[in-house]
C-alpha cells in the first residue's frame, strides 16, 4: 500500500440511519416551509381559541359596572366590555414597549454596523500596506541578488 491508496473496510451488518439524518437531509427551504405552515396553524388555533373564549366570557358577564377614569368622570359599561378594553389597553402598551425595544436595538445595530465598517476599512488599509511591504521586500531582494552575482551574500539566506 502506497501513500494515498484508498483502504476499503468491510461493513459488518446493516447500519441503521439515525432519525435526525432524515430531518437534516431535507433542504433548508423545505424545512422552512414546514415550520411556516406549522406556525400558521398554531397561530390560527391560538387566535380562534382566544376569540371563542372572549365571546363566551362576554355572554356570561353582562352585569353593568362603573369605571372611574378620573375623579368626577365615571362610565358605566358591561363587565365583559370593561375587561376586554383593559386587555386591549395592555396589548397596546406591550406593542408600544415592543416598538421601543426594536428602536433601541436598531440604534445599537446601526452603531455596530458603523464600527464594523470602520474596522473593515482599517483592515483593507492594513492589507494594502502589507501588499506594499511585500512588493518593497521583493524589490530589495531582487536588488541584493543582482548586486551579488557570486551568491555569497549572507542576507539572502
Amino acid at each position: 500500500m502506497g501513500v494515498g491508496t484508498p483502504v476499503h473496510v468491510p461493513v459488518i451488518g446493516k447500519l441503521k440511519k439515525p432519525i435526525f439524518r432524515v430531518i437534516c437531509c431535507r433542504s433548508s427551504k423545505q424545512l422552512q416551509r414546514f415550520w411556516i405552515k406549522l406556525m400558521r396553524q398554531i397561530n390560527f388555533l391560538l387566535i380562534f381559541s382566544l376569540c371563542l373564549a372572549l365571546v363566551l366570557f362576554g355572554l356570561e358577564n353582562t352585569q353593568s359596572v362603573s369605571i372611574r377614569i378620573i375623579d368626577g368622570i365615571q362610565v358605566k359599561a358591561p363587565l365583559a366590555i370593561a375587561l376586554i378594553l383593559a386587555m386591549w389597553l395592555g396589548a397596546v402598551i406591550a406593542w408600544l414597549f415592543n416598538l421601543w425595544t426594536r428602536f433601541i436595538n436598531f440604534i445599537g445595530t446601526r452603531k455596530m454596523v458603523g464600527q464594523i465598517r470602520s474596522k473593515d476599512e482599517q483592515i483593507r488599509q492594513l492589507e494594502d500596506d502589507i501588499q506594499q511591504y511585500k512588493i518593497e521586500i521583493e524589490q530589495k531582494q531582487f536588488l541584493l541578488s543582482a548586486s551579488d552575482p557570486m551568491g555569497d551574500n549572507p542576507l539572502l539566506d
